[in-house]
């Protein structure tokens, strides 16, 4: 059986297929075709994983011991939390608030918000 020649997925070089489904022209192309796809769909979520793991970190600093701590939103602010990071919502009592992991943030007044612990 003769093999044409076939152009790589990745790189565009002719190659001499070994199997009638190879797409790419080495194991390198097809690494590197795959790496790279995969870098684009993980970049944005690595931004915001980084932002949320830095409230997580402050949350968790800021309550130390504690199981809740009511705080200063400027407070907040001037140690770079960002709130419009969070990971889900959740109620308790009917109230709504913001969750990063396993910590809670709800909002007590137009200066304070109540950190705690899930």
């Amino acid at each position: 059986m003769k093999s044409k020649l076939k152009k790589c997925f990745y790189s565009g070089e002719p190659f001499l297929p070994k199997r009638s489904t190879q797409k790419f022209a080495s194991v390198k192309n097809r690494n590197d075709y795959h790496n790279e796809r995969n870098r684009k769909f993980k970049m944005p979520v690595t931004k915001v994983n980084k932002i949320l793991f830095e409230n997580f970190k402050i949350i968790d600093m800021v309550l130390g011991d504690e199981q809740e701590k009511q705080v200063d939103i400027q407070f907040l602010k001037g140690i770079n939390f960002q709130f419009q990071y969070f990971t889900h919502t959740a109620s308790k009592a009917e109230k709504r608030f913001y969750c990063i992991y396993n910590f809670g943030l709800m909002k007590v007044d137009e200066k304070s918000v109540k950190l705690f612990k899930l």
